[in-house]
């Protein structure tokens, strides 16, 4: 197992770090370049999968992470639950604030040079969904999984993934600008998200559409360039939603 996370993450960090290396090193960071480092972790599980198990093993990865029939619910799940978060999100936010956020700017960002949305949210998709979980969700949570319980291998996973960023924050604005305060805020989201995404891919059978789906469409509501407050609700309402899911779970188990 050793080898497996080593090569995962070995390869996921210099494919990412590398891409990203030209944003560090320039004035202006290239937009196009910061969304081709989203492809990492899922090029890296690729890497390390075809270097571990060859060909058959990448047959069997996509096989199991794409293509493994799951309980459909956890899809839609995945799409209504960030859409939801961000209904009562706007709901707050003009009612409490007076910040506008027109609808139009939902999943707008400065490093999106699209203006059709089902376009960004295609984008998002991409790099994010299937870039991001195709190795977080669908390589090393599974194998962490192998030894240990599903909340130790989500926050294990989250060390992981917010070192990733590292590069991120010395370059983009949006990350170098938020403090201390707003970086540990950044991390309480990335570790509940963290656990919600593992237990979606468990309860998924471990397909990682779910996760993939949830990634893109939370990133769409929550990460562009809207009002500040809105991001901090959604976010908010998923550690929410987290507690009370795991809250519940844990009376079962009690209970069993």
């Amino acid at each position: 197992m050793e080898k497996r996370l080593s090569y995962f993450v070995g390869f996921t960090y210099v494919i990412s770090w590398a891409i990203w290396l030209p944003n560090l090193l320039l004035h202006e960071p290239i937009p196009l370049l910061h969304l081709a480092g989203g492809l990492g972790p899922f090029l890296g599980a690729l890497a390390a999968t075809y270097v571990i198990d060859g060909k058959n093993g990448l047959f069997a990865y996509f096989k199991d992470r794409f293509l493994k029939p799951f309980k459909k619910r956890y899809a839609l799940l995945a799409v209504i639950l960030p859409l939801m978060f961000m209904g009562i999100g706007l709901i707050v936010v003009r009612l409490f604030s007076d910040d506008s956020v027109p609808l139009s700017d939902i999943g707008r960002d400065d490093k999106l040079p699209l203006q059709s949305a089902p376009m960004i949210f295609l984008t998002w998709l991409l790099f994010y969904g299937i870039g991001e979980e195709g190795g977080w969700r669908g390589y090393l949570f599974p194998e962490l999984r192998k030894r240990m319980s599903c909340h130790h291998a989500a926050l294990t996973v989250s060390v992981f993934w917010a070192f990733w960023h590292a590069p991120v924050f010395l370059y983009d604005p949006d990350f170098s600008t938020i403090g201390v305060f707003g970086t540990a805020g950044w991390t309480i989201g990335l570790v509940f998200g963290s656990y919600f995404l593992g237990w979606l891919t468990e309860k998924a059978s471990f397909s990682i559409i779910p996760a993939i789906l949830f990634h893109a469409v939370f990133n769409y509501t929550a990460a562009g360039d809207v009002s500040p407050m809105l991001s901090a609700l959604i976010s908010a309402q998923l550690i929410a939603f987290v507690l009370i899911v795991f809250k519940r779970e844990n009376r079962m188990n009690v209970n069993k």
